[in-house]
């Protein structure tokens, strides 16, 4: 018995609602403007209007995206060659350096993967670099010992 006052008064609400929306509308008058950006004052060549300068946006935005790819990619390619040139002089620590600078940057998939790649290349090259100085070292070491041990 609780749930028919409930009820009546929703009913009450929901013809109010009807009876207010339903209403008569108001002709609209010459003095209202038309939709910014349209020129005929229909909302649908307002829509398509709106709809060509986000496309015309969007082509812009896309160019310049290109743009800083490219501009990417160019200082990218140009890390790269400096490390290789400096890994050919033996200069492992400056070509890491580089190597860890251009990975910084926003890359390509193929990019990261090439970066990852002279990485790794670099460390096997460095590891192999320092395991002959030893060896050489360490050669030098037991020629001088030798020559030591016969001149007694």
């Amino acid at each position: 018995m609780k749930l028919q006052p409930q009820y009546s008064l929703a009913t009450l609400l929901l013809g109010l609602a009807c009876a207010i929306g339903c209403g008569p509308k108001p002709e609209p008058s010459s003095s209202t403007s038309t939709p910014p950006g349209s020129s005929t004052g229909t909302p649908a060549a307002g829509l398509a209007e709106a709809a060509s300068k986000a496309a015309e946006t969007v082509q812009q935005v896309a160019g310049q995206a290109q743009a800083a790819a490219a501009v990417a990619g160019d200082k990218v390619r140009e890390l790269v060659d400096s490390a290789k040139k400096l890994a050919g002089d033996n200069k492992w620590e400056e070509a890491m350096k580089l190597l860890q600078d251009a990975k910084a940057l926003q890359l390509t998939p193929e990019q990261r993967s090439m970066i990852d790649g002279l990485i790794a290349q670099f460390k096997d090259q460095m590891s192999k670099a320092a395991l002959q100085q030893a060896k050489d070292k360490a050669g030098a070491e037991v020629g001088k010992s030798l020559d030591g041990l016969l001149k007694k």
